[in-house]
């Protein structure tokens, strides 16, 4: 029990000091200990009843914890249970079992090593035979390392070829069909591989959107290529920005009329409202998409984007109107602004900048290179300003690289037009600014 504990405390140790967001989750942290745990008492009972070592479920458990949490993690976990079957096998006492007591451990870290490591590079549910060979190849490597050494006959090489192939398919089966769909359930978190089906544009609610709101569609497709270039750019998530972005304006889908992406030229319903009531509908679209992201069951994270990509900002535009409309009257501020919260991580930090900077550009007239840097930096210092990156952690190096991929890609979206001959084609100005970004959720999007 003490070499047992002492390994399985060198887990906890590695979680604390390089990972201490799972180890102070207490539902994480508890997961991983008991996937271990569990690991530990299978490999016992398959020991003890002599079956293959190979069936020893631990490519399941790296799958696990290298999907839902870190490869590296998982392949410690992997260690520690291959350090505790090896241990096993000593104490049995016996000199045949001197050979499998490096044989075994070395294949099981081998195994679990590959799916590990392996599991974020298969972002694909579809592709898991990938995984498949991995870890069947992994067993087979490892095999032949031990039969090099003389550690085990030749002839069983064979033997973990085919028992190999046997625990990867089940391993690997169980662990993206069923495993990991229930513990994405239980702990909120979202895999690479849940992320990507959310990403597909065929998606239904996605499809509702492209046809509901066009304009907003576009302006979900555009503020996602600014965001993921600058979440690659700083190290964030960019599968899980693209991800949220696609989601952040489902709300609109209940008003789509109301928001001047998707308004005819010159028609513009806010016109017949009072201001009050346009920021209602304005600030609702949060509301309203975080119905929709519960009626669609749509990950935890999907629903942080939806309700931090404004954070707490003013709906000026309609502010200003109401004052000048009632210039007597003691308006409450909090009626035209977004309920929160300010973002809390990069991801959301990086879609409201990316989210402001797409809608103002887009009615920009002459969307020079200099103009467009300009808007960037105003609409940054704009935010750093009213203190909406205060509760996420972006750094201001972070932020000047983020600046530098938006300029980027906006300047490879506004390039300089070839000038065609007149009737050959014609290009259509954007509409004018004026009340654009205001209606447009009031100032961004």
């Amino acid at each position: 029990f003490l070499y047992t504990g002492i390994l399985v405390a060198l887990l906890a140790v590695v979680l604390l000091m390089f990972r201490p967001a799972i180890y102070r989750d207490v539902r994480a942290y508890l997961i991983v200990m008991g996937l271990v745990a569990v690991v530990m008492v299978a490999a016992s009972l398959i020991q003890r009843a002599g079956y293959p070592s190979e069936l020893i479920p631990v490519a399941l458990l790296a799958l696990l914890i290298g999907a839902l949490y870190d490869g590296l993690i998982g392949f410690v976990a992997v260690a520690v249970v291959a350090g505790v079957v090896g241990g096993q096998i000593v104490l049995l006492g016996e000199a045949v079992f001197a050979l499998a007591a490096v044989s075994v451990p070395f294949k099981m870290i081998a195994a679990g090593g590959a799916g590990a490591l392996g599991i974020r590079r298969v972002r694909r549910r579809s592709h898991s035979w990938v995984l498949i060979a991995l870890i069947t190849g992994a067993y087979f490597l490892a095999g032949l390392a031990m039969v090099l050494l003389r550690s085990m006959p030749a002839q069983e090489i064979l033997q973990a070829l085919f028992w190999g192939g046997v625990s990867a398919t089940l391993c690997t089966v169980l662990a993206v069909a069923a495993f990991i769909p229930a513990l994405e359930k239980l702990t909120g978190v979202s895999t690479d591989q849940s992320l990507l089906e959310l990403s597909d544009l065929n998606a239904p609610l996605l499809r509702e959107l492209s046809r509901e709101a066009p304009g907003t569609y576009a302006h979900s497709i555009n503020v996602a290529n600014l965001a993921e270039a600058a979440c690659l750019g700083i190290g964030a998530n960019a599968l899980l920005v693209r991800a949220g972005v696609y989601y952040h304006d489902i709300g609109k889908m209940a008003n789509p009329q109301f928001f001047v992406e998707n308004q005819p030229r010159g028609r513009n319903p806010h016109d017949r409202l009072p201001p009050r009531r346009s920021a209602a509908i304005i600030r609702d679209h949060v509301k309203d998409g975080l119905r929709l992201a519960s009626e669609h069951r749509l990950p935890r994270v999907i629903h942080d984007f939806i309700r931090e990509h404004h954070g707490t900002t003013m709906i000026s535009f309609f502010l200003d109107k109401a004052r000048e409309a009632e210039p007597d009257l003691d308006l409450d501020p909090s009626d035209f602004a977004y309920p929160g919260p300010k973002p809390q991580s990069r991801e959301t930090a990086v879609v409201m900048l990316a989210d402001a900077i797409e809608s103002a550009t887009r009615v920009l007239q002459d969307p020079t290179p200099d103009r467009l840097r300009a808007t960037i930096e105003q609409l940054v210092n704009s935010r750093i300003a009213e203190n909406q990156l205060d509760q996420c952690p972006l750094t201001l190096r972070d932020l000047e690289i983020a600046k530098a991929e938006f300029a980027r890609v906006l300047i490879g979206m506004y390039h300089q037009r070839i000038d065609y001959p007149s009737g050959v084609h014609s290009v259509v100005k954007p509409p004018a600014a004026e009340g654009d970004g205001a209606v447009d959720d009031a100032t961004p999007a």
